[in-house]
């Protein structure tokens, strides 16, 4: 990028925030906002690496960040130097003739919306898994209880009445009885101690 001043370069970061982003971009935050250098090499004997280098305009990074319990949240400080776009899955985009699949579709419309209000979600690797644990013979709520409530984590005041919601959505769904009863258990929970 500093040998091609004319050309644009792309620096893509697959799932950046598995640990914080700022540990190891701050040198380069640092150099990207003020015009500076960034140290690469502090050691005198290695004579075929630059000491520094200036951060280059034309370099472009740009990251995909997950939001789930095994990742970091960026903090307010690289928020603010960057742009942020969210993505959620629209499930409305999948056709399909199955009836199973269309059936799932729904109820994973109705999770997603209530569950995106408190930061969580649902995404095509779930309709997916899904659909194939009830291919090879489990049901909807088995899939669900597995596939969902394990991933519940929330201090949100919102959530009793995300699941007031979601409740009220899936009521006309007998078969995700027990799923509905987990789901209720968890918003006692919550009342009870103020967190998932």
């Amino acid at each position: 990028a500093e040998k091609e001043e004319y050309k644009k370069f792309f620096l893509i970061l697959d799932e950046m925030n598995l640990s914080h982003p700022e540990y190891y971009l701050s040198d380069i935050i640092s150099a990207m906002e003020t015009k500076g250098k960034i140290s690469i090499n502090q050691d005198d004997e290695i004579k075929e690496i630059k000491k520094e280098i200036e951060y280059p305009e034309n370099l472009y990074i740009i990251g995909t960040v997950n939001t789930d319990e095994t990742t970091k949240t960026l903090s307010p400080r690289l928020k603010s130097r960057a742009f942020t776009i969210n993505l959620r899955a629209d499930f409305d985009k999948i056709e399909t003739d199955d009836e199973a699949k269309r059936n799932l579709l729904e109820i994973l419309k109705i999770l997603n919306k209530q569950l995106s209000l408190i930061d969580l979600g649902v995404g095509y690797r779930d309709f997916k898994h899904i659909s194939e644990f009830i291919e090879n013979g489990g049901n909807m709520d088995d899939a669900l209880i597995q596939k969902i409530i394990p991933r519940i984590s929330t201090t949100n005041d919102k959530f009793p009445n995300v699941v007031d919601e979601i409740t009220k959505g899936l009521e006309n769904n007998p078969e995700l009885k027990e799923f509905i009863n987990e789901l209720i258990k968890l918003k006692s929970k919550f009342e009870s101690q103020g967190y998932i």
